[in-house]
């Protein structure tokens, strides 16, 4: 795709800097090849498939908070009057992180106008009332809205606060999975493939499937002024979920086989994943592992790097393509907290006798990062699909894994195969050893301040605060925001809410019994209700990391105005009252 003018096409997007917290990088793709200079700081950029990118590393010394971008000698960055507003940490302040997963590109169409603010099914219980939409809209039909049938954009609510002053912006965004949806159908998307392909969807082949494809998705994902203006100026950590590849991805061994047979998986997976390395990835590395990483230097000294970066995600996959030799987490230090971020999509090991969410690699990784860093700081860990569920989600999917793996009846195992896959039952509660093995690694991880390790997640489709407590007695808190932007069809809504009612809850805990699967007890327990409105959470900790409070927070457009509503708020340790 080429421009003719120096322009950015995606970006700035303020990433990782070294691996001691200071510093930044900014991330852009640009219309041509050429020098990006950001902050004053210049390097040169790099091609994929056609396309040119360039992360400029910022040492702390040298950020401007109000820093420019300019390509080949020209500005390109502000384009708009609101610059961007680089968000630092100073010791003594809180640490303020904002995050959240499932967040979906849709142009405005003109005939939703009468459904612009709606908020999904609203909270399951007792809440505060949802200020009622102006229906004012964003029109410009080349950008993407912060409004529309998928409701009111949480991440843009929260640019839009921070912007007019009513809010401070966090410290670090927790981008939780979802980034992208290349498997939706959205008519704006169905009619650009058609434009491209020059003709309507072949069979098998309907969705987002090359890497021009998804370099287009995430062009118009990211392209929004507000949307634009909160990734300028605030870093952001990222992981995928299922459908920035595809729905389902690794749900099950039989799924890998099935997908195998398909002959336009392969180039899609492939193209997905070097799509994520270099809109995602690279901006989780530190400064020293970017410096250091030899793919990174072979796709930088290529006029185009795409077969280089092809041929490494192609030769790092396993042969039944489910991803276990190749792995995404990573470490990072983050104000006064240590962020572990889980790979619990690709690096699934599926098999029906052994089926476990992290690879082997990376339970080892995990437990070395965990026995040797600093037990004063506070863990956050990061998983894009939750660990404690609400209790009958949680026995729902741990007796489908279990009629899939035992039964002795070939039909049932089917039956529940299709079921587990029409439904999602696939969370950690779908692999119940590493449920387990995950609670066993982090029992021991409360910090000396007393302040509990928490396990951040998305997918979902609803918002809750749960809290495990250990055979010790230490606590593990769960805290899921999801989504920030994603419309659910009304017989979605209603059997996501079916599923977190009491009777439901009382229901499967007979079919456990009955099934003698032996299921374990579980001791964790809601500290909220759920809510299935678009939301985004935000965690404070205390300048040392001596304090925790955690607030989930639901968007809403009122007067013209995006913002943003209080749903829950909790402090640990717990104040104490007099």
């Amino acid at each position: 795709m080429r421009r003719s003018s120096d322009q950015l096409i995606v970006g700035p997007l303020v990433r990782r800097g070294s691996s001691d917290g200071s510093g930044v990088s900014i991330w852009v793709e640009t219309s041509q090849p050429g020098q990006v200079t950001a902050s004053d700081v210049a390097t040169s950029t790099f091609t994929i498939a056609g396309r040119h990118y360039a992360v400029v590393e910022v040492d702390e010394d040298k950020i401007n908070p109000r820093y420019t971008v300019e390509l080949n000698g020209r500005s390109v960055w502000p384009q708009t009057a609101e610059p961007p507003n680089l968000r630092r940490w100073s010791t003594g302040e809180a640490y303020v992180i904002s995050g959240g997963s499932c967040r979906q590109q849709a142009p405005l169409e003109a005939d939703l106008a009468g459904r612009v603010g709606r908020v999904t099914f609203g909270a399951l219980g007792r809440s505060k009332s949802l200020r009622r939409p102006s229906h004012r809209l964003e029109t410009e039909s080349t950008q993407t809205p912060v409004t529309d049938e998928l409701g009111v954009d949480a991440l843009g609510a929260l640019a839009a606060e921070v912007i007019r002053g009513e809010r401070n912006a966090p410290h670090l965004l927790l981008l939780t999975g979802d980034q992208v949806y290349a498997d939706e159908q959205h008519s704006s998307v169905e009619r650009w493939l058609r434009r491209r392909r020059g003709g309507p969807p072949r069979a098998g082949y309907p969705e987002v499937s090359s890497f021009e494809e998804y370099a287009w998705l995430y062009e118009k994902t990211w392209s929004h002024p507000l949307i634009r203006w909160i990734l300028s100026s605030i870093p952001t950590l990222m992981i995928f979920d299922d459908h920035d590849v595809i729905d389902d991805w690794n749900i099950s061994d039989t799924w890998v086989a099935a997908m195998n047979q398909e002959p336009w998986w392969h180039d899609r997976v492939t193209s997905a994943l070097m799509a994520y390395w270099v809109y995602q990835h690279l901006g989780n590395m530190s400064a020293e592992s970017r410096q250091s990483d030899d793919l990174f230097a072979a796709v930088r000294a290529e006029a185009d790097g795409a077969g280089v970066l092809r041929e490494h995600v192609r030769s790092s996959l396993s042969p039944d393509s489910s991803g276990a030799a190749m792995s995404w987490s990573f470490t990072a230090r983050c104000g006064p907290v240590d962020v572990a971020v889980l790979d619990a999509r690709q690096g699934r090991v599926l098999d029906p006798g052994s089926r476990s969410i992290l690879s082997d690699n990376d339970w080892q990784w995990l437990s070395a990062f965990l026995v040797d860093r600093d037990r004063r700081r506070p863990l956050l860990a990061v998983s894009s699909v939750p660990w404690a569920l609400p209790h009958g989600v949680d026995l729902l999917e741990r007796w489908i894994s279990g009629l899939v793996r035992t039964s002795p009846r070939p039909s049932v195992r089917r039956t529940a195969e299709r079921i587990r896959r029409a439904i999602d039952l696939e969370h950690w509660p779908a692999f119940a050893d590493s449920y387990q093995r995950l609670a066993d690694l982090l029992k021991e991880q409360t910090a000396e301040s007393g302040v509990p390790p928490v396990v951040l997640s998305g997918d979902v489709h609803f918002a809750y605060v749960s809290e495990y407590e250990t055979s010790q007695g230490s606590k593990i808190l769960q805290l899921v925001s999801s989504p920030l932007r994603q419309g659910d069809r009304t017989h979605e809504q209603t059997a996501r809410a079916a599923a977190l009612t009491g009777w439901f809850t009382s229901i499967m805990g007979v079919l456990a019994r009955r099934s003698n699967s032996g299921l374990p007890t579980l001791s964790s327990q809601l500290l909220t209700e759920v809510w299935t409105a678009n939301n985004i959470a935000t965690l404070r900790y205390g300048d040392d990391g001596s304090t925790l409070a955690i607030s989930l927070d639901r968007s809403y457009l009122a007067d013209g105005e995006l913002g943003l509503d209080s749903l829950a708020s909790l402090r640990y340790p717990p104040a104490r009252h007099r």
